[in-house]
C-alpha cells in the first residue's frame, strides 16, 4: 500500500493517477480488465476515463446516465456485483453490458470523496463468481485513497485547462473592454453634441463618419430632414437618392403594406432593425433603420445604408445613440415650436375675434416679435377636413398615433414652411386656420394670389394623406387690423357654402359669391343656408343618391338665360337630355320651371351653390 501511495503522490496528472489506481486495483483484487468512469459535478453522468484490458472502442462507448437513486447508492459506499448469468442489465454502461453478454462477471465500485461521487471502478472476472468488493479491506482502503487522489488530480486538471484558456478569456475581456470604452465614447460624443446645442445636421454627420456609410433622416411623413454621404463612395440606392433629390419619397412608399408592416414592427421594438431590400421602390441595398421616438411616438427614422460595408455591433450602438440624440434635439425644438405656436395661436385668436383692445400698436409689436408682418396684406383661409379616411381610420395605431385632423394640420404646416414661410397655420376648436400674406403681382389682385396659395395647399393633402381631402374658404384681403375679423367670418361663410352644397374638396372665396354674398349676411348666415337647403336640398339629395347632375343642369339652364342649346353645350349633353333633366328636376322639387317666383328662388340658390363655378 505504501508503494501505491507513493505512486499516487508522484502522479503528475489525471491520466497518471488513473493508471496508478487501475494497476493497483488489478493487484489487490485480480481481474481480467479494469476501467474508470469519471463522474460530472452532479454525480449523475459518467464519461470514459482510462482503462486496462478493455478494447478502446468498447471503453469509449461507455456513457452512463445514473438515476438519482443509483447515485445515492454509490455515494453511500455500496458496490454492484453482477454475475455473468444475470438477466437485469438495465441502466448498465455499454462496457458492462458488453462483458456480461460474453460470460464475464462485473464489479462496480464507487470512488467517493466528501459525500460526492468522483468516479466508478469497473472490473471484470472471467468464468468465475466475483468476490464481494465490500469484504476486501485492502480494496476499500485503495478506493478511499484513490478518491482523494482523483479529487486532487481533477482539480489540477481543471486548473491547467483554465490556465490554457486564460489567454483566450483575457482576449475576450479585452475586446469587451474596448467595446465598452468605445460605446461610452460614442454615447459621450452624442450627449455632448446635444448639450452644446448642435443641430441634427452635426449629429448625422458624426454618425456617418462613425459608421462610414450613407445616412438619411426622414420625419414621420418620410420627408427629408438631413442626410450624409461621401463623394467617393456614394453607397446610395435609387430610393434614398430620390428622397435626397426631391426632399421626400412618393406616398406610394408610405402606404405600401410591406412598409406599413415594417413601421409597426419598429414601433413595437423601438430599436435599430436590419431591413431587407425593397427593390420595387428603388430601395435595393441592405440597410439598418432606427426609430426616433419622442413621448412614445415615432416622429422620424434613421436609415443607414450598408453600401460601403456591413454594420458591426459598435455601428448599431452608434445608430441607437444617434437616434436618442436626435430625439432629444427634436424635443427641444418641439418645445420651442410649441411655445411659439401657442403665442401665435393667441395672437391669431385676438386678431380674428377683435379682442386686442384699442391699442393697435401692441398687437403689431407682438406680431413682429413672432415674425408676422401685419403691415403687408393677408388673407384668412379656413380649412375643412373631409374624406373616407375620417370614418375608416378613427382609431390610431401605435406607429401612427395622429388623428386625421392632426395629420392634415401637420401636412399644411410642412407645406407652408416650404412654400409660404411667412404663413401662420393654427388650430381653433375644430378648425384649421391659415393666415397667408401676399404681395399681388403686377396686373393681379389679392384674390388671385390667395387662390394660388389655396390651390397649392389643396393638392398637397391628398398626396400625403390618401382618402382625405380638404375644402378651403377664403376671406377678403386684410389691409388693416379691423379687416381680420371680417375676413375670418367671410372665410367661414364660404366654407359653410361648400358644406351646404354637398360639394366636398372645393375652394371658394367669399368674393366669388358676388351679390349673392348678400344672402350670407354675417348675421343671417343660418337663415341663408336654410333658404338654400329648402330650395334645392331635395335635388342635391337626389343627385347624391343617384349620382346624377340635375342640380347643376338647372343651374346652367338658369345661368344661360334659360337657353336650352347654350346650356346643353356647356354641359356636353344633347338638348333633349337637358329637357328631360329639367322635367325630372321640376318633378322632384314639385315646382313649375315656368313660374317667375320658382325661377327667382332657384336662380339665387343655385348661383350661391355653384358660385365657385361661375362662368
Amino acid at each position: 500500500m505504501s508503494a501505491f501511495l507513493r505512486a499516487l503522490n508522484e502522479a503528475e496528472n489525471l491520466e497518471a493517477t488513473q493508471f496508478t489506481i487501475l494497476r493497483a486495483a488489478l493487484e489487490v483484487a485480480p481481474a481480467a480488465q479494469a476501467a474508470i468512469l469519471l463522474a460530472d459535478d452532479s454525480g449523475m453522468r459518467l464519461t470514459p476515463g482510462l482503462s486496462i484490458g478493455f478494447q478502446p472502442a468498447i471503453a469509449g462507448a461507455s456513457d452512463w446516465r445514473l438515476e438519482p437513486s443509483q447515485t445515492l447508492n454509490f455515494t453511500e459506499g455500496r458496490h454492484l456485483v453482477l454475475r455473468a448469468d444475470t438477466e437485469n442489465w438495465d441502466g448498465m454502461p455499454a462496457l458492462v453490458g458488453f462483458w456480461l453478454s460474453r460470460g464475464r462477471s462485473v464489479t462496480v465500485s464507487p470512488i467517493c470523496h466528501a459525500g460526492r461521487l468522483v468516479a466508478l471502478l469497473v472490473r471484470t472476472v472471467e468464468n468465475r463468481v466475483p468476490s464481494d468488493p465490500s469484504k476486501n479491506p485492502t480494496l476499500l482502503s485503495l478506493l478511499e485513497h484513490s478518491a482523494i487522489a482523483m479529487e486532487k488530480a481533477l482539480a489540477l486538471e481543471n486548473f491547467r485547462r483554465r490556465r490554457e484558456e486564460l489567454p483566450a478569456v483575457l482576449d475576450v475581456v479585452d475586446e469587451q473592454r474596448l467595446v465598452l470604452e468605445r460605446t461610452l465614447s460614442i454615447n459621450d460624443e452624442f450627449t455632448r453634441m446635444v448639450l452644446d446645442g448642435q443641430g441634427i445636421g452635426a449629429v448625422v454627420a458624426t454618425l456617418g463618419r462613425i459608421v462610414d456609410n450613407p445616412v438619411v433622416i426622414v420625419d414621420r411623413f418620410f420627408n427629408l430632414l438631413e442626410h450624409y454621404s461621401t463623394e467617393d463612395r456614394d453607397g446610395l440606392d435609387n430610393g434614398h437618392r430620390f428622397i435626397i433629390t426631391n426632399g421626400s419619397c412618393p406616398s406610394a412608399v408610405r402606404y405600401d403594406p410591406e412598409v406599413q408592416a415594417v413601421m409597426a414592427s419598429l414601433a413595437k421594438k423601438r430599436r435599430p432593425s436590419r431591413l431587407m431590400p425593397l427593390p420595387r421602390h428603388g430601395f435595393d441595398k441592405p440597410r439598418v433603420v432606427a426609430p426616433i421616438v419622442v413621448d412614445q411616438e415615432i416622429i422620424g427614422l434613421i436609415s443607414v445604408l450598408e453600401g460601403n460595408h456591413p454594420l458591426d455591433v459598435l455601428d448599431l450602438v452608434a445608430v441607437e445613440r444617434a437616434a436618442t440624440a436626435i430625439a432629444l434635439r427634436l424635443m427641444k425644438e418641439q418645445a420651442a415650436v410649441e411655445a411659439k405656436y401657442k403665442l401665435k395661436g393667441d395672437l391669431i385668436e385676438a386678431l380674428l375675434t377683435g379682442s386686442y383692445g384699442s391699442d393697435e400698436e401692441i398687437i403689431l409689436k407682438r406680431a413682429a416679435y413672432l415674425g408676422i408682418d401685419l403691415h403687408v396684406p393677408h388673407a384668412v383661409l379656413v380649412v375643412g377636413v373631409e374624406g373616407s379616411a375620417l370614418s375608416t381610420r378613427k382609431e390610431t395605431s401605435e406607429h401612427e398615433p395622429l388623428s386625421p385632423h392632426a395629420k392634415v394640420l401637420a401636412v399644411l404646416e410642412r407645406a407652408c414652411r416650404r412654400k409660404l414661410p411667412e404663413a401662420v397655420v393654427t388650430a381653433k376648436d375644430d378648425e384649421i386656420i391659415i393666415l397667408a400674406s401676399f404681395r399681388p403681382a403686377a396686373g393681379t389682385d389679392g384674390l388671385f394670389e390667395t387662390r394660388k396659395i389655396a390651390d397649392s395647399l389643396h393638392v398637397e393633402v391628398p398626396q400625403w394623406l390618401p382618402g382625405i381631402t380638404i375644402s378651403l374658404g377664403i376671406g377678403g384681403p386684410c389691409n388693416i387690423l379691423a379687416d381680420y375679423l371680417q375676413s375670418y367670418e367671410q372665410a367661414r361663410c364660404a366654407l359653410d357654402v361648400i358644406k351646404a352644397s354637398r360639394l366636398r374638396g372645393r375652394i371658394l372665396a367669399f368674393d366669388q359669391l358676388g351679390i349673392n354674398g348678400l344672402l350670407f349676411d354675417l348675421h343671417n348666415r343660418d337663415k341663408a343656408l336654410r333658404f338654400m337647403e329648402d330650395t334645392v336640398g331635395g335635388l342635391l339629395a337626389y343627385d347624391e343618391r343617384h349620382h346624377t347632375q340635375l342640380a347643376e343642369s338647372v343651374h346652367r339652364y338658369l345661368l344661360h338665360d334659360r337657353n336650352i342649346e347654350r346650356a346643353a353645350q356647356v354641359l356636353f349633353v344633347h338638348p333633349n337630355t337637358l329637357r328631360y333633366r329639367l322635367q325630372r328636376a321640376a318633378t322632384i322639387l314639385k315646382t313649375d320651371l315656368e313660374s317667375s317666383e320658382a325661377i327667382c328662388n332657384l336662380h339665387w340658390a343655385t348661383k350661391v351653390l355653384y358660385g365657385l363655378h361661375s362662368d
